[in-house]
Order: structure tokens, then sequence, then C-alpha cells
């Protein structure tokens, strides 16, 4: 029998958890991720299988008006 459900893959990550104009705080980063695992709730209930990976996105960044870099 065949399986019947999709399989939905999701990356998370890099320029993906940041929002035009902020600077890629920890905080930042953080707060965005909620958001999107609030928002991915529905599909990783639904009967699909979900896979959520990462990537590190480009190899530059920013520092923030502070002068304090991450990642």
């Amino acid at each position: 029998m065949a399986d019947s459900h999709k399989t939905i893959v999701i990356a998370l990550g890099g320029n993906a958890i940041l929002s035009e104009g902020e600077y890629g705080t920890v905080e930042q980063q953080m707060l965005n991720m909620e958001l999107a695992c609030r928002q991915l709730t529905p599909l990783i209930r639904s009967e699909n299988h979900v896979v959520i990976t990462h990537g590190n996105g480009p190899g530059g960044y920013s520092p923030d008006p502070a002068g304090r870099v991450c990642c």
C-alpha cells in the first residue's frame, strides 16, 4: 500500500530567519524562529511528513549599530 501523505521540506536559517533591517542578533533570531515555529505548527500536526532543515546562508555578516558582530 502506497503512502498517500506528502513530504514537505522546510529550510530555515541564515537570511531566512532575518527580517529586512535586522542585524541578526541572537535575540532577533530567537524571536523570528519562535514566530516561524508557531506558523509551522499546523503543518507539523498534519498527517504529512515534515522535514525541517537549517542552512547557514551566505558567509557574510553585518555588524549592528553598536558594532557587535553576529554569526
